[in-house]
Order: C-alpha cells, then structure tokens, then sequence
C-alpha cells in the first residue's frame, strides 16, 4: 500500500530494501521495517546545513526503526507499507527497539513527535 509521508503512523511496516535473490526462501515482509515512532521536522536546517537533501524545500520526517541504529529521514512523497503477519507484529511489539533507548519528547530539537494517538497499534 502507498502512504503519503503525512499518513505514516507507529505501527506501520515501511518499505526499507528492494526484494534481494535469496538461496532459498524470500518472505515478503522482510524489507520491510516496523516504526516505533515518527518525528515531523518543520525546520529541517536543524538536521542539515546544506541543501544536499532539499531541505529548505519541504518538511522531513524522522522515523524511528525497529532495528535500526538511527532515525530514518524523508522526505515528502509516497512510501510503500504492508500489514505484517501476526506473528511478526506481536513479536515487534514484545521486543520494543526504541521505547527504552529515546528521551521523553522529542529527539531532534524543535520536532514534533506524533503522538500515540496516532498510532495503528492497538492502545490497550
């Protein structure tokens, strides 16, 4: 499924890698990243100080992988999303990447984080 940029959500499963010729099995959902948290950057000069990423042209948005050592940044336009299988989602959610490893409020200084209200996983 095609999201724009804005209609991103925690929870959502983020196309990360194109698929890759396996030996012997291939899984779909393999390239594809669970998002713990998401951070829209208005001013994006506070990430980068040249324009080598268009960033006195658009808003970024930092998403937070799990299993990845850092946040992702990008840009404004469609971003390939699946449903995940059960059994990885639950998995995903036991075993939080970045719950624990982030500050409360935002990581980049002046982001705003979008909140758990906004999320696709189910609040209780």
């Amino acid at each position: 499924m095609r999201r724009s940029t804005e209609e991103l959500r925690i929870g959502d499963y983020l196309c990360i890698a194109a698929p890759r010729a396996r030996a012997r099995t291939w899984c779909e959902e393999e390239q594809y990243a669970l998002i713990e948290r998401i951070e829209d950057l208005p001013n994006p000069g506070i990430v980068l100080a040249d324009d080598t990423f268009g960033a006195t042209r658009a808003t970024l948005t930092a998403v937070f992988l799990h299993g990845f050592p850092g946040p992702v940044l990008l840009r404004d336009g469609d971003h390939l999303t699946i449903e995940a299988p059960h059994g990885r989602r639950t998995y995903d959610e036991q075993h939080p990447w970045w719950t624990s490893r982030l500050p409360d409020g935002p990581y980049f200084a002046g982001a705003l984080e979008r909140t758990q209200a906004l999320s696709r996983w189910p609040t209780g």
